[in-house]
């Protein structure tokens, strides 16, 4: 049995409701958020931690990554799969590129098509990063597993005209045992729940009170997936 937790448009460094008297709280609520997903995961560990993209708001800066990393070294046993989505895309100057992660996390650095393996724990996890902040065309619909007995899981950002078109149907279909969505802020079970968004953690809008926010804890094992909402 494998447990991770599927998480995507954290948003670090938004600032929602700029300019009213509460908007330093509501930033600073972000980034509580998001430490309080790596307390909760030092304290009941998980083996994964999938973070499918929009991290940050906009660029890093040098100073926030260095705050992340460090949160990231507290959970050494926890293996991390970070990319880069439309908000946080990797620029040309981006200080992505050159930023030394701690030794659990593996950062996809380019728009190109990766997958790492885990062979002490027989998985798979593929992935890219956005460098444009509009992508058009579609990235992963070609996508495929390799043809190796494991748990083959893909991180993935976007899925409308806007930003990245995915056709799930034929995603489900490819072969992986789970598709990490972001992009979406609600989260979304697609095909049979194999496909999903996670949503993103907080509310940062009134179009979004209404919607239940969560990091998603998921258990895969031989007789498929369940997922919880924590």
């Amino acid at each position: 049995m494998i447990r991770f937790i599927h998480l995507s448009d954290v948003h670090l460094g938004a600032v929602p409701d700029r300019g009213c008297p509460w908007s330093h709280e509501r930033e600073e609520e972000i980034w509580e958020t998001f430490r309080r997903v790596i307390v909760g995961i030092r304290k009941n560990p998980v083996d994964l931690l999938f973070i499918a993209g929009d991290l940050f708001h906009r660029q890093p800066l040098l100073g926030q990554l260095r705050q992340v990393n460090e949160w990231f070294a507290v959970i050494p046993e926890t293996r991390i799969f970070l990319m880069a989505g439309d908000h946080d895309y990797i620029k040309e100057d981006s200080f992505y590129r050159t930023f030394r992660w701690a030794p659990n996390v593996t950062f996809f650095d380019t728009e190109e098509q990766r997958c790492v393996e885990i062979p002490e724990k027989n998985i798979f996890v593929y992935g890219l990063s956005f460098e444009h902040k509009e992508v058009r065309t579609p990235l992963y619909d070609e996508w495929k597993p390799l043809n190796k007995s494991g748990f083959h899981v893909l991180l993935a950002h976007g899925g409308d005209l806007s930003c990245c078109p995915i056709d799930f149907t034929g995603l489900a279909a490819a072969g992986f045992d789970y598709v990490a969505l972001g992009h979406l802020h609600s989260p979304q079970k697609l095909c049979g729940g194999r496909v999903r968004y996670c949503g993103s953690p907080l509310k940062y809008s009134l179009s979004e009170e209404r919607q239940r926010k969560a990091a998603l804890v998921v258990d895969l094992g031989p007789e498929g997936l369940r997922g919880v909402e924590e």
